[in-house]
């Protein structure tokens, strides 16, 4: 059953039940049956190709969902985005954008604009719209985009058996057992828009919340029992708690986390501040959930991503593709349906069998006798400076724990010299000692460091992971603060 048509459900079921709350509205099951109704019957005025792909980029949450979920429902190949991603799109083979930022968003596509008349049944009532469409839906198929962590993010296609596979998951994992769910991730990724529809799917109410003290406000005002947020936003929170205790969290049951590495120190300080029951999640916007586990199962193994999904199948090789022996260091490769589904959409020309097929992350990890998977690096993120390699997600997670550091990224660069260059960037808490600084990161680090930049934000994707590429683009025109130990 697929999750518009389930939305319909609810409509007539609950109609007064709150389906989707964000800062500025609450939208209610009916309402947001109508507006899927509405906008549906909008897009067929608008002659879209079914073949052509179309990117929804619109701030509101509940407008993203509703017009995404209305073209999906029409049979259109849709990708829900956050502006982040809209100069890949042309590349990815998207030339249509629905949005309602001001100017033009894509060059050399079709821009549509949306308007909120959108949401109103123009005809009928939207009783008799909604069932009207409920009638005749096709469904369609969606695209994400993956993380980009180290290069330029990549279209992914979910067919209708990976987004009926994901609502499965949804149920053997049980986030969609939580009445009234918080979502820091936006929704215009995999992440959050997967995990909105399994939550709409259960009928539950789904509040979306990006900032810390929203989330805060939230949780007691809505009386949320899960929250679901990368590190960073988790980290933002235990942070915005720590300064201004006397939030009441006691209805929270859960806090999951995922989308990167999450330190021992935030988890207790979220344990702390925040909620006692903290669950790690590995999964991948190609293969879905493939580990997840209550952090204090795992808290004894260094590097625990979680215990390995059921439904998942997950190997670790050496760099020629053979199976090491359990508990050996390796290169990780995973499948689950969800990935085996979409996997023809993904790679039409391979000639592949997709149920041969693995999906490999791009990590480094073991799996140990308990079935838990352990991450140690990413094969794509090694930074060998003259030979000294050192994984940077370690050195960023190094230079984010010295004093007076509120968040620090690492790329490698090619220098003069034919030499791979490492350059940090970091933003501080306070005005800080920029040659203490400069003195403290390389008595930390295993490699001397080249140049060193103090600036605003470090670029992250929703769920946390810093965008590398972006990074040295940011960095390449600036001036260092510090080159080679000069000034």
């Amino acid at each position: 059953m697929h999750p518009v048509a389930m939305i319909f459900f609810w409509a007539e079921l609950a109609p007064a039940r709150p389906a989707v709350v964000q800062p500025d509205m609450v939208i209610t099951y009916r309402a947001l049956a109508d507006a899927i109704a509405s906008v549906s019957r909008r897009v067929e005025e608008l002659g879209l190709a079914r073949e052509e792909p179309v990117a929804v980029c619109i701030e509101s949450p509940a407008k993203l969902l509703s017009v995404s979920l209305a073209l999906l429902h029409r049979g259109f190949l849709v990708a829900p985005i956050g502006r982040g991603n809209l100069l890949y799109l042309l590349s990815a083979g998207v030339k249509n954008v629905i949005y309602d930022t001001e100017g033009l968003v894509l060059s050399g596509g079709r821009n549509i604009r949306f308007e909120d008349s959108w949401l109103r049944a123009a005809s009928d009532s939207a009783a008799k719209a909604a069932a009207f469409e409920r009638n005749r839906a096709t469904e369609g198929s969606l695209i994400f985009f993956t993380s980009g962590t180290t290069g330029r993010p990549k279209k992914t296609i979910h067919t209708r058996a990976t987004q009926l596979h994901r609502l499965h998951v949804s149920g053997l994992t049980g986030e969609a057992d939580f009445s009234t769910v918080l979502f820091m991730p936006g929704l215009g990724g995999s992440y959050g828009f997967n995990r909105g529809c399994a939550v709409l799917y259960k009928g539950c109410t789904m509040c979306v919340g990006a900032l810390a003290e929203t989330a805060a406000a939230f949780t007691a005002t809505f009386n949320v029992e899960l929250l679901i947020a990368s590190p960073a936003q988790a980290a933002a929170l235990a942070e915005f708690v720590e300064k201004k205790p006397g939030y009441d969290f006691a209805c929270l049951k859960e806090i999951r986390i995922a989308g990167s590495a999450v330190s021992q120190d935030l988890i207790h300080r979220i344990q702390s501040a925040v909620c006692r029951n903290v669950v790690i999640e590995y999964a991948s916007t190609e293969a879905g959930v493939i580990a997840l586990a209550p952090y204090d199962a795992i808290r004894d193994v260094p590097g625990a991503a979680g215990i390995l999904a059921p439904w998942a199948e997950l190997e670790i090789v050496d760099k020629a593709g053979n199976v090491l022996p359990r508990g050996e260091e390796g290169i990780i490769r995973c499948r689950t349906a969800a990935f085996t589904a979409s996997f023809a959409a993904n790679n039409p020309n391979s000639g592949a069998d997709p149920d041969q097929a693995w999906w490999y992350p791009g990590d480094i990890g073991r799996l140990n006798e308990r079935q838990i998977v352990v991450v140690t690096g990413r094969t794509d993120d090694l930074i060998n400076r003259g030979g000294v390699k050192a994984s940077a997600v370690a050195l960023d997670e190094i230079i984010s724990s010295l004093a007076d550091i509120r968040d620090a990224g690492v790329c490698s660069v090619p220098g003069d010299k034919g030499l791979e260059e490492l350059w940090v960037a970091v933003v501080a808490e306070r005005p800080i000692d920029l040659a203490a600084l400069k003195r403290s990161i390389e008595a930390s680090l295993p490699m001397p460091l080249d140049r060193l930049f103090q600036i605003e934000e470090i670029p992250r994707t929703d769920l946390g992971k810093i965008r590398r590429h972006e990074l040295r683009e940011r960095l390449l025109p600036l001036k260092p603060d510090y080159s080679n130990g000069r000034q």
